[in-house]
């Protein structure tokens, strides 16, 4: 055994058993610790270690700047990896927002575009129809496509943009255009024609043909806007009669000053 020492990449200090004769230096280093059989815990030899390692893998000083170079390169590998996975990150973000915005701007089509899909699956049964003057009324699409059904309805449907980004079906015909919500039954159409309700009564619309259609469909209107129809109805006849009477009235009167004038 020689009297060289050699250090290992970690600081250990081991003594060359044999010089490098082409296949590596052998080496012998001491391993301390507590031994498990000792007395008293103290630390002292337990192990003798042979090692066979290669001269670029033992120092003749201790590799504290070597240790320390290595560290540093490791530092900027992890750096860049950082920075690198900072930019996957940002750029997951920017995706995850971007698939968001699409979508939110997709929801206002979702609805009527899975009633196209409906439609070309051939599952669309029934239509709300809306005539020249909103008045809905729901039709099968045999009796629509029938020769003999109103022949003002066409036979052309389409979707279109009435107002950006709201997408409206709507059927064609010869002499008319009218708005229509397509449905997959007929209990689905009531249900879109409980919704049409619903909105004109929220908005404040009080006709009289809303409560013809609900009736007409059992749907749903509550009590009190009857009444509010049949109050404003009963004040709109009421000052109907009363012009009439006052038309009436001015004629009389007109026809008696006649009489006068002529005798």
């Amino acid at each position: 055994m020689s009297d060289r020492f050699v250090y290992l990449i970690d600081g250990t200090k081991c003594r060359v058993v044999n010089p490098y004769d082409g296949s590596g230096l052998i080496v012998y280093t001491q391993v301390s610790g507590v031994d498990p059989y000792g007395c008293g815990g103290s630390e002292h030899v337990v192990d003798d270690v042979l090692l066979l390692v290669q001269p670029g893998e033992v120092f003749d000083n201790p590799p504290a700047k070597v240790i320390d170079e290595q560290i540093k390169l490791k530092q900027l590998e992890l750096g860049e990896l950082t920075t690198r996975l900072l930019s996957m990150e940002l750029q997951e973000l920017e995706a995850e927002l971007q698939y968001k915005a699409l979508m939110h701007r997709c929801a206002n089509f979702s609805s009527k575009l899975s009633r196209l899909c409906e439609f070309v699956d051939g599952k669309i049964t029934h239509f709300l129809l809306f005539d020249d003057y909103g008045q809905p009324r729901i039709v099968s699409v045999e009796d629509l496509m029938s020769v003999g059904y109103n022949a003002k309805w066409g036979k052309v449907l389409s979707l279109t943009v009435t107002k950006w980004p709201n997408l409206t079906w709507t059927l064609d015909g010869a002499s008319t255009r009218g708005e229509c919500v397509p449905c997959v039954s007929y209990t689905d159409a009531r249900k879109a024609g409980q919704r049409w309700v619903d909105e004109q009564i929220v908005t404040g619309v009080y006709r009289r043909h809303i409560i013809l259609f609900a009736n007409d469909y059992d749907l749903l209107v509550p009590a009190d806007y009857i009444k509010v129809v049949v109050n404003l109805e009963r004040q709109e006849l009421d000052e109907c009669e009363a012009k009439d009477r006052e038309a009436a009235t001015r004629v009389r009167l007109a026809k008696e000053h006649e009489w006068e004038e002529f005798y």
